[in-house]
Order: structure tokens, then sequence, then C-alpha cells
């Protein structure tokens, strides 16, 4: 079903930086969706009558339960910078260690409502750098309105869905088989795939894997 259409306006003829480019095109993508999901503010606290499968009219509170998208994406809804996590506070730096660190927990989206409601009651006081930094500790970007800000019982941290390719196959998977490469050799690994009896739900590698410059999606 097709809601709306979203604005594609790339800033270029605005005499903007990139990094100027990038913050305008999220701030009229959230400013979208603000407007589109605006029904669901009203909706979904005190309710509507809605007609079920069986035909009888229920009092329904209709909400966003979960949002699918790639990483990109899931950076650009939550408002988290480019190599951040979207749904924690762990840095690039402290992957892997993250379970061992006390004191730390989920993101909430209270939390960076309020930081990015701090941030622009500093537009005026302080220089657009010290701004940066401030938002840099929490891992955020300049977005101060986001369009979940008022929807009920939603925490959008914790509503985006995995991205199977780029998280799973291309993060898991693919540090998995560096992993391994590096532990049996590639002679060693091709040799053991090659020796894999066929299934229905397995890839057959008759030459191994070493010789490929780069995996696909089928081939993960």
């Amino acid at each position: 079903m097709l809601l709306a259409y979203l604005p594609v306006a790339q800033f270029k003829d605005e005499n903007l930086t990139t990094a100027e480019q990038t913050q305008a095109k999220a701030r009229i993508f959230h400013a979208a969706l603000r407007r589109i999901l605006q029904p669901l503010e009203k909706a979904g606290k005190e309710g509507i009558e809605l007609m079920s499968g069986d035909g009888k009219i229920r009092d329904c509170h209709p909400i966003v339960a979960c949002y699918v998208a790639d990483y990109p994406e899931q950076c650009l809804i939550t408002c988290v910078r480019s190599g951040e996590c979207p749904v924690c506070p762990c840095t690039r730096d402290l992957l892997g260690k993250y379970g061992d660190i006390e004191g730390q927990s989920l993101r909430k989206q209270r939390e960076t409502a309020l930081v990015l409601k701090n941030a622009q009651k500093k537009l005026t006081t302080i220089s657009a750098a010290a701004l940066d930094r401030y938002l840099q500790q929490w891992g955020l970007v300049p977005t101060y309105d986001p369009f979940w800000a008022n929807l009920p019982h939603l925490d959008i941290h914790h509503s985006i869905t995995p991205d199977i390719l780029h998280q799973m196959h291309e993060g898991m998977v693919k540090h998995l088989h560096s992993w391994v490469h590096h532990l049996l050799g590639p002679k060693e690994l091709d040799q053991r795939l090659q020796h894999m009896p066929p299934n229905h739900s397995l890839q057959v590698y008759d030459k191994g894997i070493s010789g490929f410059s780069r995996l696909t999606g089928n081939e993960h």
C-alpha cells in the first residue's frame, strides 16, 4: 500500500557543505514522515474504532511497532551517526568488549530526544563545532525534530529490525570467514568446503571460496 512519496531533494544548489546537505536531507525526511504519521499520535493514545476480520467493531490503538530498514536508514531514523550502533551506545572501538563494560544499557528514545532538545537550545549560544562535539558524545546527529518524538508507545531504538545482509551476512559471516581463513589457511578451507555433502539448503563450492574477490548475498 502506497501512503506517500518521500522528498528526494539533494540541496546541491543551495551553497551548502556536504555535511549541511546531509543534515538538510535528514531533516526534510523526518518532517515528511512526521506529517504522514501524525494521525497516529491521537489514534494511538485515544484509540479509534476499526472493524476486525470477524466483522465486529473494536476500539484499537494503532502504533508504530517496527521499522524495517537497512543500516544507513536505521541511522537516519534514529538520528545516530553513521558507524555507530542505532540500538546501543557502544562505540566502534569498544565492539566485542561491550558485555564487560559496567553501567552500559541500550539506547532509549526518551534520552535521545532529550539530548537533541538540549542541543537545539544550544544553537544560539555555542559554535557549530562545539555543538557537534556535544552530539558526538552521544553518537547523534543534529536532527532536532524527529518524526517519532510524539508517537505513543514507541521506542524507535527498539523498533528497528536487523539488517540481514549488511549486519548479519556482511558483518558476522564475513568476520567468521576471515577468522576461519586465518586459522585453517586458504587451501585447507577450500578442501573442507569442496568435501561438504550436497544439500538442498546449502550452497555448493566446487572450487572453494578463496578465489572470490567478494561474496554476494546468495553466496552467503
